[in-house]
């Protein structure tokens, strides 16, 4: 038996086969107010006006991989040996992938259940959904989880430091009522306070470093060295973990058509219980989740399996190759429990609003923002738009560029209108990957229905 087609992290696929299962495809954007990260946020006045009954935001992306790979290997597709090659030669020695999924919906005032005394300190309440996605990887471990090993006989190949990491929630959100800042701050300075209560569904972690990997030129062994770990809790729809986290969202009115808003939220913390551990070569903090030191090890030679007709005819011959494998590598198997920090999003957003005698008007708006996953870097984008009507329907739309975020850059576009008593809002990020997604990197859409509540 030779061992020419060996999958990347071969050495861990103990991880999945020991637990009967594989690191969980969440489904995961940030809903906070009624500033999504996806859907612009209102100016506080508007706020007290229009509120989101329901949203859905999806946004992803690649610094080196095109969209069409990362949504076959996410979904589901055939994905060409000659396309493999081909990305292959784009990646570099830094390369992420990551995507972030949110749907909401309003409880208060949507549904108005609660003692009014309590109402009065009482802005909204929203239950969320979120999941997410993130990775680093090296050109070497993209190599042999895509081409094995046949390719790199003879050859010792170095997917060293990979790491993947992952979280799906539920959340509670409190929106308290706004309030005026002190007047020595300046006048027309307003905030939102939040509070929040999470509840973690499923969580997974994997991470390698200074990984080695060598087959010898006949193909029939491999040596492996380097320290690893796998965490995961799997899926528990009662819950695997919680936390609390807040936020504020602050607003400045800086003159009649310029304003400036400043938003973090679901900053805090995360307790994630009974996350089945394997690891090698690992040392991690004490009752924690956390690596405090990559141990060095000696490498471990895996030779084929010589199985007798018995063997196979036998039903648990898998488990005890399995077990000797394990064996050799030296896994450590334990259950933890730790604290992490939470996926909070932090926001700056200036806004321009240009007036015209004709009561149409134009904007432009200038936003950073930064959200705390892994492979996403701070994201820098402008955009301009413009208000007009459609017969009696007012419309707003813009498009916009941002750099930054889980890919490179973006082209963008939104838009909103207004039917009867509601306010529907649109958002593309990323049009240049749905034209080409065979070469450009992320994209994501957003949309959010909003009705005018007169609390």
């Amino acid at each position: 038996m030779r061992l020419r087609q060996i999958n990347f992290f071969f050495c861990i696929f103990i991880f999945s086969v020991s637990y009967g299962k594989t690191l969980d495809t969440l489904g995961n954007s940030q809903s906070n107010n009624e500033d999504q990260t996806i859907v612009k946020p209102e100016p506080i006045q508007s706020l007290k006006k229009w509120k989101p009954v329901f949203w859905y935001n999806l946004h992803s992306g690649s610094n080196t991989l095109p969209l069409s790979f990362i949504s076959k290997f996410a979904y589901g597709g055939h994905i060409e040996t000659n396309v493999i090659q081909s990305n292959l030669e784009l990646l570099n020695s830094n390369n992420k992938v990551g995507y972030f999924q949110e749907y909401g919906m309003q409880l208060l005032p949507f549904f108005d259940f609660l003692p009014i005394d309590l109402k009065t300190n009482l802005r909204s309440i929203k239950l969320i959904s979120q999941s997410m996605l993130g990775a680093k990887f090296t050109k070497d471990a993209y190599s042999l989880f895509f081409q094995g090993n046949s390719k790199y006989l003879g050859k010792e190949l170095n997917p060293a430091n990979n790491k993947i990491n992952g979280l799906n929630q539920r959340i509670l959100k409190f929106e308290l009522k706004s309030y005026n800042l002190p007047r020595y701050l300046g006048s027309n300075f307003r905030v939102v306070p939040e509070i929040q209560f999470s509840q973690v569904l499923s969580y997974q972690s994997l991470e390698t470093n200074d990984l080695k990997f060598y087959s010898n030129n006949l193909g029939d062994s491999i040596s492996l060295n380097g320290s690893m770990y796998s965490q995961n809790t799997g899926y528990d729809f009662w819950g695997t973990g919680y936390g609390i986290q807040v936020g504020f969202v602050f607003s400045k009115i800086l003159n009649k058509s310029n304003s400036l808003n400043f938003q973090i939220s679901n900053f805090g913390f995360i307790v994630v219980n009974n996350a089945n551990t394997l690891s090698r070569n690992v040392q991690f903090t004490d009752n924690g989740l956390s690596v405090q030191n990559w141990n060095s090890g000696d490498a471990v030679n895996i030779t084929p399996v010589k199985l007798s007709y018995s063997d196979l005819r036998g039903t648990n011959w898998f488990s005890r190759q399995r077990d000797t494998i394990s064996s050799k590598l030296n896994f450590i198997e334990s259950n933890r429990k730790g604290m992490i920090l939470s996926p909070f999003f932090a926001n700056v957003e200036y806004h321009k609003i240009f007036f015209n005698p004709a009561g149409n008007s134009a904007f432009f708006n200038v936003e950073l923002d930064y959200r705390h996953i892994l492979g996403y870097v701070p994201r820098l984008g402008i955009d301009l738009g413009k208000s007009f009507k459609l017969g009696k329907i007012p419309f707003n739309g813009a498009i916009g560029l941002s750099v930054g975020g889980f890919d490179t850059y973006d082209i963008n576009a939104n838009f909103s209108f207004v039917k009867g008593s509601n306010n529907l809002k649109f958002y593309i990020r990323g049009l240049e990957s749905f034209l080409i997604p065979s070469k450009e990197h992320g994209g994501g859409f957003g949309v959010q229905l909003s009705y005018p509540f007169t609390q």
